[in-house]
């Protein structure tokens, strides 16, 4: 039972790690784009 008990807390820490790969894979990615909501604003965007 001991042994489940910690694969099952394992497989918690694992399933957070692939969370957080998740969220910042897309920020790491160099063919995409940076996000509108991590550039700063410069206050630029609507001078056409």
């Amino acid at each position: 039972m001991e042994l489940l008990r910690k694969k099952e807390q394992e497989l918690s820490k694992v399933k957070q790690q692939v969370e957080a790969l998740r969220i910042t894979a897309p920020l790491l990615s160099e063919d995409d784009p940076v996000p509108a909501t991590v550039m700063p604003r410069t206050g630029t965007e609507n001078s056409n």
